[in-house]
């Protein structure tokens, strides 16, 4: 978070804003489920460096997507566990729908 943020606050460092926003939000979950209004309400985070924490978010997701294609459907389903986790906080609902296909026919 604080290599992201890159510089913090005169008389802050990045790392003493992560630190804070970390305790703020509950841990990285509750981080990663913040929408750029909220991290604007952050001392030291303006528009800017809550775009960047959103699009830095997203790209990781598109990762994590991009790698379920690959794996076994063990490793898959972990992976979008952790995207549902992540995006619970911004989601009254979250609906995930399951397509197999058998091909063994």
């Amino acid at each position: 978070m604080a290599v992201i943020l890159q510089i913090g606050p005169k008389g802050r460092t990045s790392l003493d804003i992560a630190r804070d926003m970390l305790s703020r939000y509950g841990g990285l979950v509750g981080l990663l489920a913040a929408d750029r209004a909220s991290l604007t309400e952050n001392t030291g985070i303006g528009e800017a460096k809550a775009a960047r924490f959103v699009g830095m978010k997203k790209l990781s997701q598109w990762h994590m997507l991009e790698g379920l294609q690959s794996k076994d459907i063990l490793t898959a389903l972990k992976q979008l566990e952790i995207i549902c986790a992540q995006n619970s906080g911004t989601a009254r609902y979250l609906v995930v729908y399951f397509l197999t296909i058998d091909t063994m026919l």
